[in-house]
């Protein structure tokens, strides 16, 4: 659960406040998680899932240290997390200077001073005098906050960093998410491109064989042209997928802020996956996902801001102060018994502004409403992102189970056109025709294992990371504690 400090006034100056304000008074009360929206208290879509992450990261457990390397370093060198970076600080600074607001300000002026001036004696006589002088004057200056105006706006300001901070959180999930999709797409573009070069090899032993066929007349030219098609359309296939391997490299540098050379190494194979692994329940998401959480602290500074805004329809009050002291000479400066001082206090009540005050709240409150609704769509596409990639789950691994038979039939179905067509029991087209069907069938074996790797990053994604199980005797309410 997430918890924000919150300012209590004092309850007589409480009281004051809704005389003055009457029912607009703001309730600072910690806004529902769920936002109105229903939360299940299980998924819909259900995969099977009994793995265990392990605590080195969600990148971990698809086995490969050289993609945990690459995330590690790349969030180095990547622009996209050094602007979120940025940010953070700027709300870090945004911050410092809205808690200056609840402290006095004291300033210091010194001013030495030499003039000189002309004078005309009794005698007539004109004379010209020279004077030093030397002042050193102190002012202070400090709001008391009453009302809790300054206290909402700094509860606002710590409320934006902490957004921001969940900001940086989403933006290095989401980049080792990215790195891991363009990684992948590596891998899955070389078994194709390893795949296009085996069947430009199939199809040019097939043309040798016609070759040789035709040579002792008992083919065609037909045929010999035929085959001749087949093994240059596999190299022109094989052409694109080192052009798509390419790309992909590129994409995976410019990442990882490097130039893209397209010279970036992966892995030959794609891993092997397991079952997806626990996926905790649909409330955890309310307090794993960052991108959810910074959506509900920004909701939360809307509401100060709100409070804020109405607090200054009420009166400030000011105390303000000034010492200082006046000597022609300097070595008398620091003497203290011509030092002067006034300290005074006011109040100032707002009588007309043309509207201002009043405008600036509902524009605030209409803010409000705007980040209520911004969180519950938020929440909404976080549960669909999850519910559609554990739906996936089950529906990709049915479909590679489905094309891993037809990679043995397909196969299966060319070994016995080849050995038709050396003994004259078939024609080319049924030979080319099953060559086909395999480098097909084994493409897309390839494209449903490259999207089942692609479906397990996405689920981490909207997960917010892998669930851990939870620690032996932990209750639900320490399940729930505030983040």
């Amino acid at each position: 659960m997430i918890q924000i400090k919150r300012s209590r006034n004092v309850s007589a100056i409480a009281a004051l406040s809704t005389l003055l304000l009457g029912a607009c008074t703001p309730s600072l009360t910690q806004r529902d998680l769920s936002a109105g929206v229903i939360v299940p208290e299980a998924w819909t879509a259900i995969a099977e899932r009994t793995d265990d992450f392990g605590l080195d990261g969600w990148a971990a457990s698809f086995e490969d240290t050289e993609l945990v390397d690459l995330i590690a370093m790349g969030r180095e060198r990547n622009p996209d997390l050094r602007t979120a970076a940025a940010r953070l600080n700027q709300s870090k600074a945004s911050a410092r200077v809205a808690f200056a607001d609840r402290l006095p300000t004291l300033d210091a002026q010194f001013t030495p001073t030499r003039l000189q001036s002309r004078f005309t004696a009794p005698n007539g006589q004109v004379g010209v005098v020279r004077q030093n002088n030397f002042s050193l004057a102190g002012n202070l200056a400090w709001e008391i906050d009453v009302w809790g105006r300054v206290a909402s706006n700094v509860a606002a300001a710590d409320a934006d960093l902490m957004a921001s901070k969940a900001d940086l959180a989403a933006a290095q999930l989401s980049f080792g998410a990215n790195v891991a999709r363009a990684y992948f797409e590596i891998v899955a573009a070389s078994e194709l491109s390893r795949l296009a070069a085996d069947s430009t090899n199939s199809f040019a032993r097939s043309l040798n064989i016609v070759k040789a066929r035709y040579r002792k007349g008992i083919t065609n030219a037909l045929d010999v042209r035929l085959a001749a098609n087949s093994l240059e359309s596999a190299k022109a296939l094989q052409v694109q997928r080192a052009s798509q391997k390419a790309e992909s490299q590129r994409r995976l540098e410019v990442l990882l802020g490097q130039y893209p050379a397209g010279l970036i190494s992966a892995a030959q194979t794609l891993p092997t996956l397991g079952t997806a692994g626990p996926t905790g329940i649909p409330s955890d998401l309310l307090s794993r996902r960052p991108d959810i959480r910074a959506a509900y602290v920004r909701l939360a500074a809307a509401d100060y801001r709100v409070a804020e805004a109405k607090r200054n329809l009420l009166p400030s009050f000011q105390i303000t102060g000034s010492a200082g002291n006046q000597t022609e000479i300097f070595s008398d400066f620091l003497e203290f018994d011509s030092l002067v001082w006034r300290i005074s206090a006011n109040v100032t009540q707002p009588i007309f502004q043309g509207g201002r005050l009043k405008e600036t709240v509902k524009l605030r409150q209409a803010q409000a409403d705007e980040a209520v609704a911004s969180y519950a769509g938020t929440l909404l596409t976080a549960f669909q992102e999850v519910e559609n990639a554990l739906a996936n789950e089950d529906f990709l691994r049915e479909r590679e189970a489905f094309l891993k038979q037809a990679v043995d039939e397909a196969a299966a179905a060319t070994v016995l056109a080849q050995q038709q067509y050396s003994r004259g029991l078939t024609q080319i087209l049924n030979l080319l025709d099953s060559q086909r069907r395999e480098l097909d069938s084994r493409s897309q074996l390839i494209d449903i294992r490259s999207a089942r790797v692609q479906n397990r990053v996405t689920l981490y994604l909207a997960l917010g990371g892998p669930v851990l199980p939870e620690p032996t005797g932990q209750t639900p309410q320490e399940k729930g504690a505030a983040l």
